[in-house]
């Protein structure tokens, strides 16, 4: 190439150059221009400097084919490659660009700077497709995107059929927990670890006990052993049943347990009446089969029949047994209509003592009882010694007297027992020897209703016991019976009192007994009736007829508990020996005698005491604790007695 042609060349390339400077200073300064020449209110001037003219638009246009981007010697306008980068114009989005070529999204920054090509919000370094919008992710790597890939995972199991389409190593969710069942223990969450269930992708099944692939809730014989679950769970639930499984033990093909005769084989299953129990061995219809011993048409044990005290009754099982008794007359249990049962067939008789009962009869019906005794029923009975004898105690106590065993027995002596106590003894109202006043405790005694008569003393003279009395004036005695036997038997001496008083077993009351028995007790009274004066209705005293009364003639004057003639009538002997005063007496009750064995040892006292007064004194001696003596020697016509005797 000459000089010229590489002028021709290089002259107009820079005269191009200068002109694009010269260009752009003349658009600087223009627009500098243009906004110095506006008007005050942003009105245009008359100039616009900015527009180039029209000469200089001409020259740029007629130049353009001088550029050469890459510097190739071609211009760009007949390069076909500006930038050089090996993409062709016509192909490079950015042909200017050495540094880029393609622009995917189309936001016009090149790949190499984009960070996000295909513009689908994944960063390129984590896109596996940064060039392909509808990709992001190859989880298998197999070159195929997730969104096209059917098994994203490559674990031959298709993303549609897989619950875990990215996770190579988990296909199945089967109860749906977000938990893979590789990774799961409990894959259908029925509360069974799958290694413990036998099914452990189905919820409903967990047990398989015949193995015979189906769960035992579906399975409708659980142990495969010939006999339904329906019917061995009806066998297993009835707690009586002694084997672990049903058997047929009739072989009639019907379950034992089921069968309504069981030992019987009846395959008809009859069962007319409906009782649940098979016709042939139907307990209670009155047919004795089966294993029946009998058959009395119920299914109820029967009892005894009342009066039975031994049976055999069919029972609820159709069994002979021995029947329960219902009760018989004897039995001790009052049943079966008996109005009582003291467990014997005897008719009783009432205690000893009681004066009335009701027995229960032989019959076993309420009887009013017949008697067993009492005391003063005139039989001997009981524990009693005696009774109704003259001499027998009012307990029915003691051994019979002398007198039991004469020819004409005992006289009828009436006796009263006397309530023993304390009582103050003696008197300020007398002598001297009715002093001190002390007290005396006395034991309960009995003592007779009267004086002695006439008629009971010649019982014990006819019996040889006793001597005669005295029959001078106004002595009652008389050789034979005559008209004062019931009147007390005077003219007898102390000695005479106590023979009789030995004869019919009894003895003379102490002097604290007859005052006690006088005052009734422990009254505070001056005569045996109480404190009135003595008349003629209350006793036999000085100012009523001459002589002795009958016994008992003066209810008005008896004491306290009935004793007659406790004043007037005769002077009454006692056991004690005469003391001028009361002091040394016995506080006990008993006789003061010198000698012991009062009144047993007779001594020879010459002064018994004398209580009572007599059908002569006057009303001071039939005080109650007036004393009096005499020799134990003198029969008087004023002097006889009643006696005591001891309780048993």
């Amino acid at each position: 190439m000459n000089y010229y042609t590489c002028l021709l060349i290089l002259v107009p390339v820079l005269f191009s150059c200068e002109n694009v400077i010269e260009d752009l200073s003349n658009e600087e300064q223009g627009a500098d221009q243009a906004v110095n020449m506006s008007g005050a209110d942003g009105s245009q001037g008359d100039m616009n400097l900015g527009d180039p003219p029209d000469s200089d638009l001409r020259s740029d246009q007629m130049t353009t084919d001088l550029v050469d981007t890459d510097g190739d010697g071609i211009g760009d306008e007949t390069d076909f490659d500006d930038d050089n980068d090996g993409v062709d114009d016509e192909d490079d989005a950015f042909p200017l660009d050495v540094a880029e070529q393609v622009d995917t999204d189309g936001d016009g920054i090149g790949n190499n700077a984009d960070l996000d090509d295909d513009d689908d919000g994944t960063n390129d370094e984590d896109d596996a497709f940064p060039l392909d919008a509808s990709e992001q992710a190859d989880t298998d790597g197999d070159g195929i995107g997730n969104n096209a890939d059917l098994d994203d995972d490559n674990d031959g199991a298709n993303d549609e059929d897989d619950a875990f389409p990215l996770a190579p190593d988990e296909q199945l969710d089967t109860d749906g927990d977000g938990l893979g069942n590789n990774a799961d223990f409990d894959d259908d969450n029925d509360g069974f670890t799958d290694e413990d269930d036998a099914f452990p992708l189905d919820v409903a099944e967990q047990v398989d006990t015949d193995g015979d692939g189906i769960g035992n809730n579906a399975d409708l014989d659980d142990d495969n052993d010939g006999w339904s679950d329906e019917i061995e769970l009806e066998y297993n639930s009835n707690s009586e049943l002694e084997t672990d499984h049903p058997t047929d033990q009739d072989e009639d093909l019907i379950c034992s347990f089921l069968d309504n005769c069981p030992d019987d084989h009846n395959s008809d299953q009859l069962d007319s009446d409906g009782d649940g129990e098979g016709d042939l061995c139907d307990c209670g219809d009155g047919d004795v089969n089966g294993d029946e011993e009998c058959d009395d048409g119920n299914t109820e044990t029967e009892v005894c029949a009342y009066g039975e005290s031994e049976c055999v009754v069919c029972s609820a099982e159709c069994v002979s047994i021995q029947g329960t008794l219902t009760g018989f007359c004897g039995d001790g249990m009052p049943n079966g209509g008996e109005e009582c049962d003291d467990g014997n067939t005897e008719t009783e008789v009432c205690a000893y003592g009681e004066s009335e009962c009701v027995v229960c009869s032989a019959e076993c019906v309420n009887a009013v009882g017949e008697l067993a005794g009492i005391c003063g029923d005139g039989v001997t009975n009981g524990p009693e010694d005696c009774d109704g004898e003259s001499w027998c105690s009012s307990t029915c106590e003691g051994d019979p007297p002398p007198c039991a065993s004469t020819q004409g027995g005992c006289p009828d002596l009436d006796w009263v027992q006397i309530e023993g106590g304390p009582f103050s003894m003696g008197s300020t109202s007398g002598d001297s020897d009715e002093l001190p006043i002390h007290t005396v405790t006395v034991p309960s005694f009995e003592m007779m209703r009267s004086e002695v008569t006439i008629g009971m003393y010649r019982a014990c003279v006819v019996a040889g016991a006793c001597s005669a009395l005295d029959m001078e004036d106004f002595c009652n005695w008389s050789s034979s019976a005559g008209l004062k036997e019931g009147h007390p038997a005077n003219c007898m001496s102390w000695y005479q009192l106590n023979e009789f008083a030995e004869w019919v077993g009894a003895r003379l009351p102490t002097e604290a007994e007859w005052e006690f028995a006088a005052r009734g007790g422990d009254r505070d009274v001056t005569y045996p009736w109480g404190d009135d004066q003595p008349t003629c209705t209350l006793a036999s005293h000085r100012t009523c007829e001459e002589g002795t009364s009958v016994v008992c003639t003066h209810p008005t004057g008896h004491s306290l508990d009935g004793l007659c003639d406790m004043a007037g009538g005769v002077w009454e002997w006692v056991q004690d020996e005469w003391h001028d005063s009361y002091n040394g007496a016995p506080v006990d009750g008993s006789g003061w005698c010198e000698a012991s064995g009062c009144p047993s040892d007779q001594s020879n006292s010459t002064r018994r005491v004398l209580r009572g007064g007599y059908w002569i004194t006057n009303a001071g001696a039939l005080r109650v604790a007036y004393r009096g003596y005499g020799s134990p020697t003198f029969q008087s016509y004023y002097r006889g007695g009643r006696l005591s005797r001891d309780l048993h």
